[in-house]
């Protein structure tokens, strides 16, 4: 437990000056292309325990995670001078042609390499979606602004958080005891009330606490139109159903994760952050919930036509 507090405080220190001071906003692109290649070795890695995953299908997988991470980055901010934005220059059809071009590279190598089957293309092209895409959805959600990010990161932390503490001292039905024994409904459910109470204050109040005016972080009209004008109630029971669902689906995500190593039989992903594990197991409740975020600004911007 020592351990893993002073690794916490660490990456605290390291991380928040980088995420939150817009000069230093090349290191985050760079801890970006650091996370994406760790946490895509930590993929092959569990993989590799019930097949070895040759040298070819590693770097072409890497390769594939790196260009679905840039390209879904570039085709979100086209304003921002992200690197190596020469390749993409934020189109879509960019990311489509990565997409396209890393599934037929990983077919073509099944054909010319024996023991390469669809199963191992599966493998790669988990690898490729999963940690590229989550990757990116985090890096998008710091280009729309610091307190989307801050919001990614306040749900998952107060849910576990409550949950852990709430689950040791009153748990008692165990939610998922074939992936994570020591999850409880309660803990669980204490964990999403907290998460719901803590993310609702910070997004409903977000302006009056850093602006000096009412305003939730949904309410920029330049991000999502008119949301920022409907009646304050109606702003405050969206946020708490948001919260409520990113809370949801960050456990949803932890336990995926977790199924993901007992099935292949390890206790963690990595062991890059000493007490925490790699960069999977620190961030996969965070990486869920910023993809369910994504989605939710898609639908309200897109779907909505607000």
């Amino acid at each position: 437990m020592k351990t893993r507090f002073l690794t916490g405080i660490i990456l605290a220190l390291i991380l928040v000056p980088i995420l939150v001071f817009d000069q230093l906003f090349p290191l985050f692109e760079v801890l970006g292309v650091i996370f994406v290649i760790l946490a895509a070795i930590e993929m092959l890695n569990m993989f590799s325990k019930k097949k070895p995953i040759g040298l070819l299908v590693r770097i072409a997988t890497i390769f594939f995670t790196l260009m679905v991470y840039y390209s879904a980055v570039s085709v979100a901010d086209s304003d921002r001078n992200l690197m190596f934005d020469m390749i993409f220059r934020a189109s879509d059809r960019a990311f489509a042609a990565v997409i396209m071009g890393s599934l037929l590279i990983l077919f073509t190598i099944m054909v010319f390499k024996q023991d390469f089957d669809g199963s191992d293309v599966g493998y790669s092209l988990t690898t490729i979606n999963y940690v590229g895409l989550g990757v990116a959805a985090m890096m998008v959600l710091r280009l729309e602004g610091l307190e989307f990010m801050i919001f990614a990161l306040l749900i998952p932390i107060a849910t576990d958080v409550f949950a852990y503490l709430f689950g040791v001292k009153f748990g008692k039905h165990k939610m998922a005891p074939g992936i994570s024994p020591k999850k409880s409904w309660e803990g669980a459910i204490a964990g999403t009330f907290f998460a719901i109470v803590l993310g609702t204050m910070f997004a409903y109040f977000y302006g009056s606490i850093f602006e000096n005016g009412f305003r939730t972080i949904f309410g920029n009209p330049a991000k999502f139109g008119e949301f920022g004008e409907l009646a304050r109630i109606l702003q405050l029971l969206i946020i708490i159903f948001v919260t409520f669902a990113a809370s949801v689906i960050g456990q949803i995500g932890d336990l995926v994760a977790s199924k993901l190593k007992r099935t292949y039989d390890i206790k963690d992903f990595g062991t890059i952050f000493p007490g925490h594990g790699g960069v999977l197991d620190r961030f996969d409740s965070v990486i869920f919930v910023s993809l369910f975020l994504i989605i939710f600004f898609t639908f309200i911007r897109y779907l909505l036509l607000i």
